[in-house]
């Protein structure tokens, strides 16, 4: 195991959650529907890229890094997110080309 211990948990084992999949909702500021589908995350616990597969069958990748139980995504969107425990990523969104934001809930699918 690596990391520091954060709230009685392990930061880096909250970076290995990653290595699972997750469905996500993304909203706008509005509250409205943004965006909904899976996202998958490859390579290391720490950083590495992602693959987001969206309700309309549209894929993004970009990558990844963890720092403690901070999340950053970077490609077409860009998201920062806090790691809840083990099944729960929250956080924002961004999309630069749109200029939309809002925020995020992910959930981990076993």
């Amino acid at each position: 195991m690596f990391g520091i211990t954060l709230s009685g948990w392990t930061a880096g084992w909250a970076a290995l959650v990653l290595l699972s999949l997750f469905v996500f909702l993304g909203l706008m500021r509005n509250q409205n529907t943004y965006d909904e589908g899976t996202i998958t995350f490859e390579d290391s616990p720490t950083k590495g890229t992602y693959l987001q597969f969206n309700i309309y069958d549209v894929d993004y990748d970009g990558d990844y890094t963890v720092r403690g139980t901070t999340l950053v995504l970077t490609g077409d969107e860009s998201w920062t997110g806090e790691i809840q425990d083990s099944d729960h990523i929250t956080g924002t969104w961004y999309h630069d080309e749109e200029g939309s934001s809002g925020t995020f809930t992910a959930t981990r699918r076993d």
